[in-house]
């Protein structure tokens, strides 16, 4: 996870309210300010919901209870400029719009899965080498075992031919 600001962050969104989510405008990021025609701010990637966090500046946890009301911009300023961990944030690029931000992000996050299935596959050839190798030691071994013991029979049957001829007088000593 990144250490980050949603004020950095590419997938910070704004309801333009024709059905459109669109990045947040430069001024906004940095000041707190709505721009006009906008209504709220949102994260694209849903892993924050603002609304919820400008409410909780308000609460009484947060506020004295006689102190004074917080400015609806300055909450936003002071949830856009918290410090937080993100595991979706993609740095802002100037000229990207929230689609764009959104296609690198699914870019980024299936390089980043292929790579993980690659190191998972190479694991799995890794280990099925380390497999038929000890196969091939074990099939080895039993391959020796039965030569050798084809060898013997073969000295023991080829004594005990010799010795029934000899017996049976068909060869001589």
């Amino acid at each position: 996870m990144k250490n980050c600001k949603c004020a950095d962050c590419g997938l910070l969104a704004t309801y333009t309210g024709s059905s459109e989510f669109i990045s947040v405008p430069p001024m906004t990021r940095n000041s707190g300010e709505n721009a006009s025609g906008c209504a709220g701010l949102y994260c694209a990637a849903r892993v924050i919901d603002f609304k919820e966090e400008v409410l909780a500046i308000d609460s009484p946890a947060i506020l004295a209870i006689d102190s004074p009301a917080i400015p609806d911009k300055q909450k936003r300023k002071t949830v856009l400029h918290k410090d937080r961990q993100c595991h979706r944030f993609i740095q802002h690029q100037i000229g990207m719009t929230l689609r764009d931000h959104l296609e690198l992000i699914r870019m980024i996050e299936l390089e980043q899965m292929r790579t993980e299935q690659r190191a998972r596959d190479l694991e799995w050839q890794a280990e099925q080498r380390r497999t038929d190798q000890a196969f091939q030691i074990k099939q080895k071994r039993w391959d020796r075992v039965v030569q050798i013991s084809t060898t013997v029979i073969n000295v023991i049957l080829t004594a005990a031919i010799g010795i029934l001829l000899v017996k049976l007088g068909l060869k001589e000593k």
